[in-house]
This record gives structure tokens, sequence and C-alpha cells, in this order.
């Protein structure tokens, strides 16, 4: 099968010009700060944050998260939560009575109507989250 093809009067004015023997300005090309970002951008473990979880709503399956470095708190949701949410309620309230807190790290993820926190793990016990325990 023979394909004929014929350029578009606008890709053939292109073709015939000199321009095209110019090579296209990329980032890397006019400025090396792009190798610094790549190499010296900090890691996911060095944007963790820490902190204790301050309120725990069960029945609506959300949690505020106090940040030890500014006090800000954050929410999260148990879809953010790496681990079993049943054990983090019973746990709660198990060390409510008892003044305890629950100690957990996360990452700040972006705010909708406040601080958000994402990928929410506990410190204090290391669990499997739900989808790993299923496979």
């Amino acid at each position: 099968m023979k394909f004929n093809w014929k350029p578009h009067p606008k890709q053939k004015e292109f073709l015939e010009s000199k321009e095209r023997f110019f090579f296209i300005e990329t980032p890397c090309r006019n400025n090396s700060n792009w190798i610094k970002k790549l190499f010296l951008e900090s890691k996911s473990e060095d944007r963790m944050l820490t902190g204790y979880i301050r309120n725990l709503v069960a029945p609506k399956k959300f949690a505020f998260i106090t940040c030890d470095t500014d006090g800000t708190d954050y929410f999260f949701h148990k879809d953010d939560f790496n681990g079993h949410w049943i054990d983090l309620e019973t746990d709660y309230l198990l060390n409510e009575r008892k003044g305890d807190k629950i100690r957990v790290q996360f990452e700040a993820g972006e705010p909708r109507k406040g601080p958000r926190a994402k990928n929410v793990s506990r410190l204090d016990f290391p669990n499997q989250s739900e989808s790993e325990q299923e496979g």
C-alpha cells in the first residue's frame, strides 16, 4: 500500500525556509538550574511531618492532626490513612481515656478548605494498609 502524502502549504513553506535549522530552545539548553532541582530536591522522606491525632470523628471517618513543628491542625480522611481505620479508631478511644496521643507522620497535601494531610501513617504502631492485607 502506497501512501501519498502531500504537505500542507504552511508545512511546505516551513520545510523550505531556513528557520527549521534552528534548534528549539528548551529549559535545559539555556538554564542549568534543572540539574540542581533534579538532584538537590528533597526526597519524600525529608518532607514528612510528625504530629499526633488531636481529634478523630469515627462516624464521619475523618480526623485532625496537630503538627509538632508549628502546631498547625491538619485534616485527613480515611482514604488518606495508610493502615486499618478500625484499629486507629479503637486505639484512639483507648488512648484518649489514658491521656496518651497517637503519633503519626504525614505529608502536607493541597489545602481545600484548610491544611490537609496525606499519606498518613502511624509511628507507634506500623501496620499494613488494608489494600496490602487483602492482596
